[in-house]
């Protein structure tokens, strides 16, 4: 769906450009929106008054619309390799690919430590909150649609570990998303420079698999503190 973004509060608009520049600093999509004389002022998600979109931390756009069921399962994007970044580079995919047919998959970048619960985000209309009160069956909806998706034997290299980590989240997608980048996540590891001990490298890699694991190294480093505020 297309918005103009014009008609959006500055601060949300700001971050909606940041999200589309793929500028995400950490220390700005974990701050609450400033909206001065908007409901949604000091809180981490912005909803339009017509309640057809809401605007994430990170400046993600997600529209409130049916789940296209059809559409999720004939495009399951699949995690090819299940090494720490692959994981990390593979979950954006997975998240902006079943966001297009009306799936909350919440994005990676706005994980917080010791925050959330099972899902890793926290649904209602507090200052603390992630995703606002009317997502709420839309998640609940989305998580059973996810983890038929991850059940799927094709879904992660044979022998990987991460088939073991959705089959204990028993039915609950957003749950299983949260336990695969549990070892892959600086928000949920001790040490997340540790995430982070090599530069990529093409190898075998496509041209846009390096792309993205490049992208994903330099946002490690701000996640990790040693770029903070750069």
């Amino acid at each position: 769906m297309l918005f103009n973004p014009a008609t959006l509060p500055a601060d949300v608009r700001a971050r909606w450009q940041h999200e589309e520049n793929r500028r995400i600093l950490t220390q700005i999509v974990h701050t609450p929106h400033n909206c001065l004389g908007d409901p949604c002022h000091n809180m981490h998600c912005w909803i339009d008054n017509v309640m057809e979109k809401t605007v994430l931390g990170d400046g993600a756009v997600f529209f409130h619309v049916p789940i296209d069921e059809k559409m999720v399962m004939k495009n399951p994007a699949p995690c090819k390799k299940d090494t720490h970044a692959a994981i990390r580079c593979w979950h954006q995919t997975f998240q902006e690919t079943l966001m297009q047919h009306g799936v909350y998959v919440h994005p990676l970048w706005l994980f917080r430590k010791n925050h959330g619960g099972e899902w890793g985000f926290a649904i209602g209309d507090g200052r603390d909150d992630d995703v606002p009160t009317p997502l709420r069956v839309t998640c609940q909806q989305s998580s059973n649609l996810i983890f038929q998706l991850l059940s799927q034997s094709t879904m992660f290299p044979t022998g990987s570990p991460l088939h073991d980590a959705v089959a204990n989240c028993f039915g609950d997608g957003l749950k299983a998303l949260k336990a695969i980048l549990q070892r892959s996540h600086p928000a949920f590891v001790d040490e997340p420079a540790a995430l982070i001990t090599q530069h990529p490298r093409q190898k075998e890699k496509s041209l846009l698999e390096c792309m993205m694991e490049a992208k994903d190294f330099l946002q490690m480093f701000y996640d990790a503190g040693i770029l903070q505020g750069a």
